[in-house]
């Protein structure tokens, strides 16, 4: 295709590629659409922020006075909610074992008369721990129930007995704990897995959609005229074909971390401005990594296969759900290769911890490090847009 030189370069090939955007709805769905469908899902989903009203059984064979004001408190405990009618041990094991309820409370029978002789009963707890979130809430919530009520017991008997208040606190907790939560002292779980759920969602279009841009042109084999129009510039080319998406998405970013820090009001301890700019750094590094597969395999199809399992990996893989220091070290390695690892990093040392921004420098350096891989795949592209061969109608993502 010929074309006068006055018509050609960077501003023709972003015009062509803007025209392309809102010429194919299936690019304003992958853009725009599912990834603001994915954000407000994550949000509803977990809009609580903690656990609330979870079900618990309890089965009493005691039925004193006693194990009605433990039942009494626990029902007070936000978290939990007591289901009704559990009349013995197996029908309790029946109804974890259906996920009616999380957790089997069983009070045994002259449990309130061992209290009273001063010896020292046990209350079985029985819970599902298959979901760690709410196997450790019923455990802490349950257990801190029963201790504190327990001490207020043991109070109350050293009273009587004729010790001061002071003597008898010291004698029913001997040793106390000073415990000092840093981050996240409410145990809010949006503040970790929202913010680390939407940028996951983020970085899987932004490199999905930066393939498909690129690749469906060299499979329908319109990619000749791109590179034309580009003045036979690869760089050109990728730059007005890219640029586009990056605006998109850093406009996604931003509103993500509008929705962060305004609607939702995660804590933002540190430098706001480090959090924005690796947030613009993480969609640089996902559309060079796009690029990396694009020229590996050279087809549509191959390469959003490819992608899909290295983006569908991050989550699993930058700690926010099983510490990266206790992975095995192949894992660990992984990780690194991982923009999103560094993304989260910087994140996390910023708006949870309030930390110097000399912490989060290796981050940010590693982050900017993925912007050099394109201009690596210059010459795989130019064969890429000029050889024939390359194009063709293969693979079945059209």
């Amino acid at each position: 295709m010929k074309t006068d030189n006055k018509k050609r370069g960077l501003i023709p090939v972003l015009r062509r590629e803007i025209k392309r955007i809102f010429s194919h709805p299936s690019f304003v769905m992958m853009t725009v659409i599912l990834p603001l469908l994915m954000f407000f899902l994550f949000i509803s989903m977990f809009d609580e922020g903690v656990p609330r009203d979870i079900p618990i059984g309890i089965y009493d064979a005691d039925n004193s006075s006693l194990t009605r004001e433990i039942v009494r408190r626990l029902e007070a405990v936000p978290s939990i909610k007591i289901h009704t009618g559990v009349n013995s041990l197996e029908e309790g094991k029946t109804l974890l074992r259906k996920e009616e309820i999380y957790s089997l409370l069983y009070f045994k029978k002259n449990l309130s008369k061992d209290v009273d002789r001063g010896l020292s009963p046990k209350v079985v707890n029985f819970y599902n721990n298959e979901n760690l979130m709410i196997g450790g809430t019923i455990y802490r919530d349950v257990t801190m129930t029963i201790r504190d009520f327990s001490s207020e017991i043991l109070t109350d008997r050293l009273l009587k007995k004729g010790m001061s208040a002071s003597q008898a606190l010291a004698m029913s907790e001997p040793i106390k704990i000073n415990t000092h939560v840093l981050f996240n002292p409410y145990t809010n779980y949006m503040y970790y897995l929202v913010s680390s759920l939407l940028p996951t969602m983020l970085h899987f279009f932004v490199i999905l959609c930066s393939i498909y841009s690129i690749g469906i042109e060299i499979k329908k084999g319109t990619i000749g005229e791109a590179y034309e129009l580009g003045n036979r510039s690869v760089i050109t080319v990728l730059t007005g074909k890219l640029l586009p998406y990056t605006a998109i998405f850093s406009l996604l970013g931003m509103f993500m971390l509008t929705l962060f820090f305004r609607y939702l009001e995660f804590p933002m301890k540190g430098n706001m401005a480090i959090v924005v700019v690796s947030t613009f750094l993480l969609i640089l590094s996902y559309q060079a990594v796009a690029m990396l597969f694009i020229a590996i395999s050279g087809r549509l199809l191959s390469a959003m296969l490819s992608a899909s399992f290295y983006a569908s990996t991050a989550f699993t893989f930058i700690g926010m759900t099983f510490p990266l220091v206790s992975m095995f070290k192949p894992a660990q390695i992984w990780a690194q290769f991982l923009p999103l690892t560094h993304y989260m990093n910087i994140y996390i040392d910023q708006a949870l911890r309030g930390s110097p921004v000399g912490i989060s420098a290796r981050s940010f350096f590693i982050l900017t490090a993925f912007l050099l891989i394109p201009f690596f795949l210059i010459p795989r592209f130019k064969t890429l847009f000029t050889d024939k061969s390359k194009w063709g109608d293969w693979g079945r993502l059209s």
